[in-house]
C-alpha cells in the first residue's frame, strides 16, 4: 500500500499504481466490515469498525472516480 501511494503522489496518472491502490483500499474495506460482523464486544466497538470499513471503500471509490473523468 505504502508503494502504490508513493507511486501516485509521484505520478497522479499512473493507471497500475492506481488501480492496485484502489483494490487494496477495497480489501481493508472488506476486513474491517468482516470483523465488524463477526466481533463480539460493544455496539460503539462495531460502530467504530464499520466506520473504518466505509472508510476504506470511500477512499476506494474516490479513487476510480477520478479515474473515470
Amino acid at each position: 500500500m505504502t508503494i502504490d501511494e508513493r507511486l501516485v503522489v509521484a505520478a497522479p496518472k499512473n493507471t497500475v499504481a492506481r488501480n492496485n491502490l484502489a483494490l487494496i483500499y477495497s480489501q481493508l474495506g472488506r476486513v474491517n466490515g468482516l470483523i465488524a460482523s463477526r466481533t463480539i464486544g460493544t455496539g460503539e466497538q462495531k460502530a467504530a469498525r464499520w466506520r473504518e470499513a466505509r472508510g476504506w471503500f470511500e477512499k476506494s471509490l474516490q479513487i476510480w472516480v477520478d479515474s473515470a473523468t
